[in-house]
């Protein structure tokens, strides 16, 4: 009786502590993109990211990679800021780049607007929003799911 109680006991720990350390956490947010867009003056591009808003920027991770026909650069992120309506902002530190405007290291904000399944306008805007694209293939997810 006794070892039947034990590896009770036992079996409650081992679901007890990874329930404890995933608890209070709140919900996860991130955001992730592989798009196409006509970019004036440089042609097709790509943009593809994933950023992830862990609560803080020392915490948050992601990537993103772009190139068109004047090259590609890429970095990772140093904040990413889910918000709740389907749009989140990235900051990205270049860390490559064959790119002429776009130098190495340099420092980028992104703002991405999930506008609901592809082909429904997605969009992101850079520089304080005076740039904006239109995503003409592919997809932005804005995700909030709890933990």
């Amino acid at each position: 009786m006794k070892k039947i109680v034990l590896v009770l006991v036992v079996c409650a720990l081992a679901l007890a502590i990874p329930l404890s350390a995933t608890a209070g956490k709140g919900p996860y947010k991130k955001v992730t993109g592989d798009m196409w867009f006509t970019n004036p003056g440089y042609g097709w591009a790509n943009f593809t990211f994933s950023g992830h808003d862990v609560g803080g920027p020392a915490d948050d991770k992601g990537t993103a990679y772009y190139a068109d026909s004047l090259g590609y650069w890429h970095g990772k992120a140093t904040s990413v800021v889910v918000g709740a309506s389907c749009h989140a902002t990235m900051t990205v530190m270049v860390m490559h780049s064959t790119h002429s405007a776009v130098p190495a290291p340099s420092t980028h904000t992104f703002t991405f607007h999930d506008m609901g399944e592809p082909g429904t306008a997605d969009y992101f805007t850079y520089g304080a929003g005076t740039y904006h694209y239109m995503a003409e293939a592919g997809n932005i997810q804005v995700h909030h799911y709890d933990r």
